[in-house]
């Protein structure tokens, strides 16, 4: 590995707190620019912080995706300014969104990259204590047949999930239409809540849920949500992006 791509763990830390902070702060709508490239009036408000709130926040989405504006914007501001915005931790929200956007995404595939050495894949039989990096399996398979009854679920996975210093299960069920996800804390040193979202590989929140301080949550996802291949899972404590793991999909089947 060079030195260009070698991450120590104090910047992985700082870059996965700048990853939520940012992320945080988008929305939905945030994510999909559609207004035109902003003139040159228009950007240098945006960078001198003259532009209405609105104008913005609008600004903040364009950046994140257009290459262009993205280079104009440096030019503007200077290399050396937008990295002390970004070190600074008292910088205006509004001027260093765009950068704090830049750098998720760019920390967001790196933790893609380190995930995918442990994948969780549901259409695999391990056998109950097979380990997965820190994730270990304790139950899986197809759902029982009994005669005359229909089963309430297709397959079925249950994993252990090391999170600090607390360690939950997370029952996995695959329905006709839909997954559900149940969380249950079984040890848990940090009686706090766990906030677990699935995420496309691009990054993208699909959906999310919170436990209680004593880790029991549910999480119910449609089929048509996810894409084919695989998704990531990641698990947050009090606001701090701590761990992250790659589910595989079976093999789609007619619904």
């Amino acid at each position: 590995m060079s030195n260009e791509e070698h991450v120590t763990a104090t910047e992985t830390d700082e870059l996965r707190r700048l990853f939520h902070r940012a992320m945080k702060a988008l929305t939905p709508n945030d994510l999909r620019p559609s207004s035109p490239c902003p003139d040159s009036e228009t950007m240098v408000s945006y960078v001198t912080g003259a532009a209405p709130q609105n104008l913005q926040k609008r600004i903040n989405a364009h950046l994140a995706f257009c290459d262009t504006c993205w280079d104009d914007y440096v030019a503007l501001a200077g290399p050396e300014a937008i990295v002390e915005l970004v070190r600074s931790e008292g910088a205006e929200e509004k001027v260093s969104l765009p950068v704090a956007i830049r750098d998720a995404k760019e920390k967001w595939s790196q933790l893609v990259a380190r995930a995918k050495d442990f994948v969780v894949d549901l259409g695999r039989t391990y056998g109950p204590g097979a380990l997965i990096g820190a994730v270990k399996i304790l139950a899986e398979g197809p759902a029982p047949v009994v005669r005359g009854e229909v089963p309430s679920y297709i397959s079925r996975k249950v994993i252990e999930v090391p999170i600090d210093e607390n360690v939950y299960g997370i029952e996995i069920l695959e329905h006709d239409n839909n997954f559900v996800f149940d969380i249950a804390g079984y040890k848990m040193t940090r009686p706090v809540a766990m906030r677990l979202a699935v995420h496309l590989q691009s990054g993208d929140e699909l959906a999310d849920t919170k436990t209680d301080n004593h880790g029991y949550a549910s999480l119910t996802l449609p089929k048509q949500k996810l894409p084919e291949g695989a998704f990531a899972l990641t698990f947050e404590l009090e606001d701090d992006l701590w761990e992250m793991l790659f589910i595989r999909l079976p093999e789609r089947r007619s619904v």
